[in-house]
């Protein structure tokens, strides 16, 4: 397995490390190729699509992970990501 966490140190980011990212330590061989574009998402000039709201729902489905991080609450963390897969 190759962590997320372990990429970040084979070229010397120093901006996080293990204890920063243990909700976010993905297995990057093992993770689903999934990415959305915040950017994009905020961007899209589509009249069918309400850009703010989904980019309220973004910011907040991961601002509520890290304040689950805060708490301590590891394993809510890991049921709502399981449930994802």
């Amino acid at each position: 397995m190759y962590y997320l966490s372990e990429y970040f140190s084979s070229v010397g980011h120093r901006l996080f490390n293990v204890n920063d990212l243990d909700c976010f330590n993905l297995d990057l061989e093992n993770d689903s190729k999934l990415f959305i574009d915040p950017t994009r998402v905020a961007l899209s000039n589509n009249t069918m699509f309400d850009e703010n709201s989904a980019c309220t729902r973004i910011y907040s489905f991961f601002g509520h992970l890290l304040d689950l991080k805060r708490a301590g609450q590891q394993n809510v963390i890991n049921n709502i990501i399981r449930k994802l897969q």
